[in-house]
């Protein structure tokens, strides 16, 4: 239904203009050879027209890789945590070629990048905890993305997760496969909290997770669960807009 919707765009596009697509999702890659409009494909795994490799983690803050274009390739840094922020780096370095930036420019660009509030956002906190805040929104894609940032952190790992909306008929399963997916990666805590919560925190169990806390709301956890945090933690927060999780980030700031 989203690519569906999304695909509308295309209808009010002139046969001159550019579309600039992930080659690595399944569902854009169905539109090779259909559109009218001249098409630009970025991607890791669909190396087009540009694409990268060479991806690391440098620290908790920064990813490393290098790009490769038609004008060349370069190594760049990207100020942010996440394999999945190198395909964000790379639709804007495939659009500013397109508005005829140079490579050094582009280069600069995303280096000096500064990421918006409350996504992704690093906060190492007095009180000894570090928090992965990103509770902007979520989804299962990048919820999982988070939980894999999440899972190379030293010390003891803290999954906060909310409800995650607009899913339909699939938040069920899905809220479980995000709940059984943190149990994969070895996150050592999950906290669920909000609807389907109950599921998250089922597919996390069923997965072989020990410690799993669910609460019905962030007031609840506030009152009965903020001793399951220690000093050293990593805590990443992620859920839903309509969740307001910003409220626990503020919260966490004052625990003693």
């Amino acid at each position: 239904g989203i690519l569906k919707a999304k695909c509308e765009l295309f209808d009010f596009m002139d046969e001159k203009d550019v579309a600039v697509l992930n080659g690595d999702n399944d569902m854009l890659a169905t539109l090779d050879g259909k559109l009218s409009q001249k098409v630009r494909w970025f991607g890791v795994e669909n190396k087009r027209d540009v694409y990268a490799d060479n991806i690391e983690a440098v620290g908790l803050e920064h990813t490393r890789c290098t790009i490769h274009t038609p004008e060349g390739s370069m190594d760049v840094v990207i100020p942010m945590p996440g394999a999945h922020m190198v395909l964000n780096a790379l639709s804007a370095v495939t659009v500013g070629l397109e508005m005829d930036f140079t490579l050094d420019e582009i280069k600069g660009g995303i280096e000096n990048f500064v990421p918006t509030k409350d996504r992704m956002t690093i906060m190492r906190l007095e009180n000894g905890l570090t928090l992965l805040n990103d509770v902007y929104n979520s989804n299962p894609v990048s919820a999982k993305a988070s939980l894999d940032i999440l899972k190379d952190v030293e010390g003891r790992s803290v999954a906060f997760l909310g409800f995650m909306g607009e899913l339909g008929e699939f938040a069920p399963q899905m809220h479980r496969e995000v709940g059984a997916y943190a149990a994969e990666k070895g996150i050592d805590l999950l906290i669920c909290i909000g609807n389907h919560s109950d599921q998250m925190a089922a597919g996390a169990k069923d997965a072989g997770m020990q410690e799993v806390y669910r609460f019905d709301t962030q007031e609840e956890f506030w009152e009965n669960g903020l001793d399951l945090l220690k000093k050293g933690d990593t805590i990443l927060l992620k859920a839903s807009r309509s969740m307001g999780f910003e409220k626990t980030v503020e919260k966490l700031q004052g625990v003693k």
